[in-house]
């Protein structure tokens, strides 16, 4: 299984689409804009929220307790290897 490259966009690209997606509310014709845009908008929103999500958990979108004095990445390993136990993946899955 090979990893799929992460796409970073610039702090300028992030602002555009936060400006976009506020613009489709920002009055009552607001509603025609975003029925008319609904593709982007959807497509922007989470394009958006993904970049949030990896900006504070990294790749990995598992939210696994945390053990005391237990980093965050341990806590993601020992996560994702318990989903794994209980799919009954083996090495090569």
């Amino acid at each position: 299984m090979t990893e799929k490259q992460v796409i970073r966009r610039t702090n300028d690209n992030v602002k555009q689409e936060v400006s976009f997606y506020h613009s489709l509310f920002e009055d009552s014709t607001a509603t025609d804009k975003r029925k008319n845009e609904y593709k982007n908008l959807v497509t922007s929103y989470y394009s958006l929220v993904t970049d949030f999500y990896e900006y504070g958990w990294g790749q990995s979108f598992h939210f696994a307790n945390r053990f005391c004095d237990e980093t965050l990445a341990e806590s993601i390993q020992r996560h994702e290897s318990y989903l794994a136990l209980k799919m009954n993946l083996k090495a090569g899955d």
